[in-house]
């Protein structure tokens, strides 16, 4: 009896090291799973800054919709910290400073939040895209080009346009006759060129 004893234990031995060596690997593998979904979505404090960088040339004032905080960008590529609380009533109200947009946001986690910003952003235009417009296309092209960008990109470059032409980087009298055009300006008189 005494030898049965001893078989029982060593066979209750090895099953027990078995079990507990399958058991721990699946309980190590489905914790780092779950720090990995956790590490997808970025919560936000109301007060917390966002990084946004203004496309549009010349000063930009936003005032905030929640913290009345007056938001002053000096020109185009000046970068300032928005609330987020400020964001993402903006957003939520459609306002016209972040869906047409007249500033970009930096952060890319707190933009895939928003679709509808995703998609927006999807057809912006960078600075240097917009002045290639003017300068690399033809009057007919450009004017075509401008009119189907969002409104918001073409303030921009009517903005940038009105200081090329102050500054003697665009002086093709066409493309300024259409610029004046489509944005019913009078550029031409900067340049001296009256008809």
């Amino acid at each position: 009896m005494a030898t049965t004893a001893v078989k029982k234990t060593k066979t209750t031995e090895t099953a027990t090291e078995s079990v507990a060596a399958s058991v721990t690997e699946p309980v190590t593998s489905e914790s780092a799973k779950t720090v990995e979904v956790k590490k997808g979505k970025k919560t936000y404090a109301p007060t917390d800054g966002i990084p946004c960088k203004s496309i549009t040339n010349g000063g930009l004032y936003m005032p905030g919709l929640k913290s009345n905080i007056l938001y002053t960008w000096i020109d185009a590529g000046d970068v300032i910290e928005v609330e987020y609380q400020d964001l993402q009533a903006a957003i939520r109200s459609n306002n016209g400073y972040v869906m047409n947009p007249f500033f970009v946001i930096e952060d890319e986690e707190l933009v895939a939040q928003f679709p509808q910003l995703k998609k927006i952003y999807n057809t912006l235009y960078s600075v240097g895209d917009l002045e290639d417009v003017i300068t690399e296309l033809s009057p007919g092209d450009m004017k075509a080009t401008i009119l189907s960008l969002p409104k918001g990109a073409q303030d921009s470059i009517k903005h940038l346009a009105s200081k090329m032409v102050s500054d003697g980087r665009l002086d093709s009298v066409r493309k300024i006759k259409v610029l004046d055009e489509i944005f019913d300006t009078e550029m031409s008189i900067m340049t001296g060129l009256f008809n």
